[in-house]
């Protein structure tokens, strides 16, 4: 190995040296960030604070006490032969000479230079930064701090301490609202279980459920306003305002606190209406018009319907068309079917329709199509495509789009 390459092995090793200490220095600061942070929960315990001002507050701290540690560990890195070999002493003051000759460009191409940066690259390829500087200990204080923080700020938003606050009227001015609960009751067709949140930036809710919302606050009124209007809510003792809504459409839900007519800080919610679509039905077979000779014929029905939450129902209807000329009669049944439920918003039926006992004549015809409800109270039939079955008249050709059964 050249003079030149043991130099750069040295200076590799130190500038990893180097990014090592600035890591562990930067995971310090962080640790440190953190446990001012969760001193300042603790020192306002009792006052309420923005989240945005909170989060930004938080920044700067972290971001200053990295830059605080970085400054303090400076000599660290500025010396970093030293740090080594205060780490592992057994480079013997190689590193530490070879570092002083690197900052003595006149002097790294003389005979004692090359011997140096040989023994010192020797010395540093058996070391290991990640060994001789772990960052077991800083990862330590940097997860503790974390896990403090995060206990702090769950037990101080919990519904119990936002209450006790209340009662005892620390949760802030009177205006502030220091907790919301909205539940969410789904139409009882849907059959889908209550859901709760709490301080909630968006509602998701089923068209028609009833959002019921509860506010936390020693404001002496407070106002709920949606796309719809505005109504004020009632007042259920305690510092607890409740009201409710029923999802309608998209939109949002609004909260204004105020306090003798002064109004305080505002809380907006968005509300996503999912609306209770129509199942979807379809006549998978035959899925053609068909033309027969004579009425002695059957006619294998497969149908398909699937809804976004539950079926209620499947059938298979039909209109007979007989007659001629000016003079049609028109006749509504229904074929019975056998209906196989995967689930309860898939399901699947079939049958084997025999025409004969319609009594169809030559000329005659037959209007079938598949119908599906769900569970939506009052809501309207869903309907397939129609097919027609068709017994061709005397002397008749087939229309288009027919298929002839021989």
């Amino acid at each position: 190995m050249t003079s030149h390459s043991d130099a750069t092995t040295v200076r590799d090793f130190l500038q990893t040296v180097r990014v090592r200490l600035t890591t562990i220095a930067a995971v310090e600061g962080a640790a440190v960030g953190l446990l001012l942070i969760a001193l300042i929960v603790g020192v306002r315990w009792a006052l309420p604070f923005r989240v945005e001002v909170f989060v930004a507050v938080s920044v700067v701290v972290i971001a200053v006490a990295i830059a605080v540690r970085l400054v303090m560990s400076a000599h660290k890195r500025q010396h970093t032969a030293l740090t080594v070999e205060h780490a592992a002493p057994g480079c013997h003051n190689l590193v530490v000479a070879a570092q002083e000759i690197m900052r003595a460009p006149d002097q790294s191409n003389t005979p004692i230079a090359a011997l140096v940066f040989r023994q010192a690259a020797a010395v540093t390829q058996k070391l290991n930064p990640v060994a001789l500087f772990p960052l077991k200990r800083a990862s330590m204080m940097l997860g503790g701090s974390v896990g403090l923080l995060a206990l702090l700020l769950t037990v101080r938003n919990s519904e119990a301490a936002v209450s006790a606050r209340s009662r005892i009227g620390l949760a802030g001015s009177p205006t502030d609202i220091s907790l919301i609960v909205v539940t969410v009751d789904a139409p009882v067709y849907t059959e889908r279980a209550r859901q709760t949140l709490r301080n909630p930036a968006r509602v998701e809710a089923i068209a028609g459920s009833r959002v019921n919302v509860s506010v936390q606050s020693n404001a002496t009124s407070v106002d709920l306003e949606t796309i719809e209007g505005k109504q004020p809510l009632v007042s259920a003792g305690n510092g607890v305002w409740n009201g409710t809504v029923i999802a309608g459409t998209d939109g949002y839900i609004a909260l204004q606190p105020a306090n003798a007519g002064k109004a305080g800080s505002r809380k907006l919610m968005g509300l996503s209406v999912t609306p209770d679509r129509m199942p979807r039905v379809k006549l998978s077979a035959p899925g053609k018009d068909m033309l027969f000779p004579d009425g002695n014929r059957s006619l294998s029905i497969a149908i398909e319907a699937d809804d976004d939450l539950a079926l209620s129902s499947l059938r298979l209807k039909y209109t007979k068309v007989s007659g001629s000329g000016e003079r049609f009669t028109f006749t509504e049944g229904e074929v019975p079917i056998q209906t196989a439920r995967p689930s309860a918003n898939n399901w699947k039926s079939g049958a084997t329709w025999n025409l004969a006992s319609l009594n169809l004549e030559p000329g005659d015809m037959v209007v079938y199509r598949a119908v599906a409800t769900d569970k939506r109270p009052g809501a309207p039939l869903a309907e397939s495509d129609s097919y027609i079955a068709e017994i061709r008249a005397v002397g008749s050709e087939a229309a288009a789009g027919f298929a002839i059964d021989p």
